[in-house]
């Protein structure tokens, strides 16, 4: 099953008469790509009895977060900076992206 997507290895599962039980990690072990299962207990070819269990772990992609500060113009008497003058302007900006992808197949 690994390397397989989610969705592939659940049917290929089912279809052999087992039951699959899915979970999802962000460790991706084996090199997978998010979307496709990374790890199987029991390992392939293992013979089983009809109904078992098969327990797949699918690669999640992580939850990417980026931060990004600006400070933007200090200006005295003299200034420098477009637009100053007297007095010090001072320009903060924060800003905060989180994307979660969703499971894929699942």
């Amino acid at each position: 099953m690994i390397g397989q997507t989610q969705s592939q290895a659940q049917a290929a599962i089912s279809n052999a008469g087992l039951t699959p039980t899915t979970t999802f990690d962000t460790a991706c072990a084996n090199n997978a790509a998010p979307g496709t299962v990374d790890n199987q207990n029991p390992a392939g070819n293992t013979q089983v009895p009809s109904g078992s269990s098969v327990a797949i772990s699918v690669c999640q992609a992580q939850a990417t977060t980026t931060t990004s500060t600006s400070v933007a113009g200090n200006s005295g008497p003299g200034g420098g900076v477009v637009g100053g003058g007297a007095g010090n302007h001072t320009s903060n900006s924060t800003t905060t992206t989180t994307t979660t992808r969703p499971h894929p197949g699942g």
